[in-house]
């Protein structure tokens, strides 16, 4: 089974001081290993530091919950840049964040995570990603309609190529979406809406899904 862990922020980034994000970070240190405490240090402004924090404990918990680990991950990268478990490999991950909203997916299969804040359609901006037939799509819709429509076509590429594990190595235009609905490849696709964003997936067909949702406030639990 593949499984989904969303958890809201927003709310408690909208809330603290500078000084309490930091403070939050510097208690929560500890829990992680030396190479992630080094990531989230690198982060200029806290929230992004945290946002590195949050996905890594809901990776934590998501191991914890389906897969009985209860040591700390240890997190490496391909030479793509697709992180995978060191100890682990045969457990697949993938996370993804958008400004209110982090996100983990786990499977035991490879798949794919993105989650975005809805784009505003800008044409040259469709142009550096989409192929010809999906531009020729996208010039057919309402004005209204063109956000939605380019927002699916980037989290649903987004999140294909990092279950391919290839990275800033694909040329988004090279892939065409236009007709897509539910499936690339042999691969199942994922789109799904909220008010906050919204959230692509890329997985096997042969996996059925299962989404967590959390806030903040539940954060104890992922401890």
């Amino acid at each position: 089974m593949a499984l989904l862990y969303l958890l809201s922020v927003e709310e408690f980034f909208r809330q603290a001081s500078e000084t309490e994000k930091n403070d939050f970070i510097k208690k929560q240190l500890p829990y992680l290993p030396q190479e992630r405490q080094e990531k989230i240090r690198s982060f200029h402004f806290a929230e992004d530091g945290l946002r590195s924090l949050f996905v890594y404990f809901l990776l934590k918990k998501a191991l914890a919950d389906n897969f009985a680990l209860s040591e700390k991950p240890r997190i490496r990268r391909t030479p793509q840049g697709k992180p995978f478990l060191q100890d682990y490999p045969e457990i697949f991950f993938s996370f993804s964040h958008s400004k209110g909203t982090v996100g983990c997916a786990v499977d035991q299969r490879e798949i794919g995570l993105d989650i975005e804040d809805y784009l505003a359609y800008e044409e040259e901006l469709a142009e550096r990603f989409c192929s010809e037939k999906e531009l020729k799509m996208l010039e057919s819709l309402q004005p209204e309609e063109k956000a939605k429509a380019l927002s699916r076509l980037w989290v649903l590429k987004e999140a294909w190529t990092k279950q391919q594990g290839l990275g800033l190595l694909q040329d988004f235009r090279e892939l065409d979406f236009s007709q897509v609905e539910d499936s690339y490849k042999g691969q199942r696709l994922c789109f799904f809406e909220k008010k906050i964003g919204c959230f692509g997936l890329s997985m096997s067909e042969r996996s059925p899904l299962e989404i967590r949702e959390s806030e903040i406030n539940s954060l104890g639990e992922l401890l």
